[in-house]
């Protein structure tokens, strides 16, 4: 009887979803075009597939880290620490300890996932050496070591920015954290004139002058400039959080494909390529330059199996479809997941995107069936959901990640081919 009541339970909310659950606005203004096509999925039909035996997120999937930001705070300075994991996290413990004893957390916030996430506020007290630690139930469950210093002088790598470390689980997790939490009060009335806009606004953006240099500073003489259209605007965002933390990024210059041919990669431009900006911001402006005129709407429709792409192919399930994942339209447009908004007893859930269009506006668009379509006959390449493929240092030498190594062992989001030639109505 009671797996009955569960069965009812979750078949009732799965009609729910799938009456009023919102897709991705793909409004006439955008990168590409669209049109209406035979064997073309609506968006309710597509969460069927999602939601059908995926209702909630997996815990086990889950990866714990930390992060602080500001990289280096000075004395007196309002720090912040983000943690993600699984649903616990909300119940976790963040302590922040130095040689004169723990610091209290004087504010914080959590979000839903996966990965689930929170950010404790606190103010470093005098130099020296701090550790975080993160436990659960009593139970250390990672930490991580940071400075609090003087403000450190600006330095000149001769490259656009020096990598410090590869993408791994735990990063991957954060940049999905991080995506999260910039968009998670939003819904499909916010938008912004442009991406800068959101990133300017400590409240949102977690990594809000990470590096000090008072780069996200609306009204600063030197701060970063993102001003990204449809296809670019993953890029940007990307190559900002690697940016940030010394992670490696790269895009692929590329052709643009035709009926029976998909996009073909060329010349991989990563962050390690030579700069003659000595100011990092400048640097870093210059180069999105050279990733808007690189990267164009074919380039997220590149063959599902290709292994120089920027981007791979990912499961239709709860767990896949996290923050950070792109969905490539088959007529040009891209749009970003932020969110799965979960249902209430008076609302069903929703999933929500951001998206940017010609014009630079950036806005949160959702899940609507008369809307979201997709395809794989004839079109130009394929479409569908897929992620960045993790780029990790060999040697001092940056390596994209090959398909068989993107497995749900490695902790990253699995490589999958279940969205290959799909049909609408399989879709």
């Amino acid at each position: 009887m009671q797996r009955k009541n569960k069965i009812a339970g979750i078949t009732a909310r799965f009609v729910l979803i799938t009456m009023s659950i919102t897709m991705m606005f793909l409004g006439t203004s955008s990168c590409g075009e669209r049109s209406a096509k035979k064997n073309v999925k609506t968006g309710s039909e597509i969460l069927a597939s999602i939601f059908e035996d995926n209702n909630t997120p997996n815990e086990s999937q889950s990866v714990n880290a930390l992060l602080v930001s500001p990289k280096n705070p000075h004395t007196g300075e309002l720090f912040h620490v983000l943690a993600v994991g699984g649903k616990n996290i909300r119940k976790a413990q963040i302590v922040v300890t130095c040689q004169s004893g723990p610091i209290e957390s004087q504010k914080t916030r959590n979000g839903d996932g996966l990965p689930f996430w929170r950010i404790d506020e606190f103010e470093a007290g005098t130099s020296g050496k701090y550790q975080v630690t993160l436990t659960t139930k009593e139970k250390t469950v990672t930490n991580l070591e940071f400075s609090i210093s003087a403000k450190p002088p600006l330095q000149s790598s001769g490259v656009i920015w020096k990598t410090v470390q590869g993408w791994g689980a735990e990063t991957e997790a954060l940049y999905s954290a991080w995506i999260n939490a910039l968009f998670y009060e939003a819904d499909e009335r916010s938008s912004w004139a442009a991406l800068d806009e959101v990133l300017q606004n400590p409240k949102r953006n977690f990594l809000f002058n990470h590096l000090g240099m008072g780069e996200d500073d609306a009204t600063g003489k030197t701060r970063v400039i993102m001003e990204p259209d449809c296809a670019d605007n993953p890029f940007y965002m990307r190559a900002y959080f690697a940016w940030k933390l010394g992670l490696p990024f790269g895009y692929h210059l590329s052709d643009r494909g035709y009926l029976g041919q998909a996009p073909k990669t060329g010349r991989w431009i990563t962050n390690e390529s030579p700069s003659t900006k000595t100011h990092p911001v400048l640097a870093f402006n210059t180069f999105l330059r050279g990733v808007a005129n690189g990267v164009h709407s074919g380039t997220a429709r590149t063959a599902l199996k290709d292994e120089s792409s920027d981007y791979y192919p990912v499961p239709l399930t709860h767990n896949a479809l996290r923050p950070g994942v792109v969905f490539a339209d088959p007529y040009g447009h891209t749009l970003i997941l932020v969110r799965w908004v979960p249902q209430s007893d008076d609302k069903p859930g929703v999933l929500l995107s951001v998206d940017a269009q010609p014009d630079g506006t950036v806005g949160i668009k959702r899940f609507w069936k008369g809307n979201f379509l997709f395809t794989t006959s004839e079109v130009i390449g394929d479409p569908g959901f897929k992620a960045f493929r993790p780029i990790m240092m060999n040697d001092g030498h940056p390596r994209q990640l090959k398909n068989n190594e993107l497995s749900a062992e490695s902790g990253l989001i699995p490589f999958s081919l279940q969205q290959k030639g799909m049909i609408g109505d399989a879709f």
